[in-house]
Parts: structure tokens; sequence; C-alpha cells
């Protein structure tokens, strides 16, 4: 797009980054934080299996999937907080402006796209066509999938049910705000 012949070094820093990232395979404090976690309950071990093992075996998806869900949430508005204050520093230093540029303008547009997921996952559930869990009762819970069509963890489009889980992490954000909302209805 900007007719470079040969990346910088820069460049393919925030490619390599941003495949990472896709994959839900970057290093992060999210992942260390599990990475360490993970080390400390290792040094516990029964039958020579450290627990850690036992309880986390992978770290780095399941921290990225977490991490990725506050990010694209209200929440997400305090790392572009904090990525707004460290992109400023790094055009008063000309250090890393594109790398921090990069990082607000993400960290930005999680947080806006995210928070509009939650509200257009309101507007959904209350029109009816966003759905949670299954009902408690297995026979209720069966009859609305296998002869109703409607499968827990799923959205109505075009008359049809269809299972949101893999679409993360929107699938999450849909999946929090229904069973939310089912339970403020319940106890409501």
């Amino acid at each position: 797009a900007n007719k470079v012949t040969t990346p910088t070094k820069e460049m393919i820093e925030i490619a390599t980054q941003e495949a990472l990232a896709r994959t839900w395979q970057d290093k992060n404090a999210a992942t260390e934080m599990v990475s360490k976690i993970k080390g400390g309950l290792n040094t516990l071990s029964v039958a020579g299996y450290g627990l850690g093992d036992v309880f986390i075996k992978f770290t780095k998806t399941p921290a990225n999937l977490a991490k990725a869900i506050y990010d694209f949430s209200p929440a997400g508005f305090a790392t572009a907080a904090r990525d707004a204050v460290r992109f400023s520093q790094a055009v008063k230093s000309g250090k890393d402006v594109a790398k921090a540029q990069r990082n607000f303008g993400k960290s930005f547009s999680n947080a806006v796209a995210g928070t509009m997921m939650y509200l257009l996952a309101v507007a959904l559930f209350k029109a009816g066509r966003l759905r949670g869990k299954s009902d408690d009762d297995n026979d209720v819970a069966a009859f609305e999938k296998w002869v109703q069509g409607i499968p827990a963890y799923s959205i109505n489009l075009f008359g049809r049910w269809f299972s949101y889980e893999w679409m993360q992490p929107v699938g999450s954000i849909a999946a929090i705000v229904s069973d939310y909302m089912e339970a403020e209805d319940t106890e409501g």
C-alpha cells in the first residue's frame, strides 16, 4: 500500500505481532501471568504430574481469548487511554511512533467495536433473536434444540438459528450478554 519494496525492521515487527495475535499466539501480560501461574502450580506434583499441566495445559490461546474479551469491551477504553499516553510520548521522542500509533488505534477501535457489540447483543436479546444457555430442564432443552430448532448460544438470522460459539471474541460477548439478560429476566 505504501509502495515499499524492502520492509523496514519496524514493519516486520508489526506484521509478526499481528500474525501472532490473529492466531491467539502472541506474548503479552496476560499470557505471561498465566504462564507464571502454571509454573507455580507445577512446583506441586502428584504422581509425577505438575498441577499446572493438569489445570492449565495450554496458556497462550486461553489467556489471549480472555484478553480479547476484555479488550473488546467498555473496559478496553482503559487500555486505549494507556496507549494514547504512550503514543503521545512516542511522538514527542520520535521513537517507535508507527508502533505506538498502531497500538493506540487498535486498542481504541477494539474498545469501540466491542462496546457496540455489547449494545447490539442487548438489542438482539430483547428482540428475541439472541439465545444463551439451554433451559436447566434437560427435557425442555432437548425439545427446544431438536423440535423447535433453537440450540443454546445461537442467533436467529432470517428465521433460522445459528450457533455463535465459534465466533470469538464476538461469541463470548453474545454469551455474556444473553446469559446476563436471561438471569436478570428470571430474577426480575
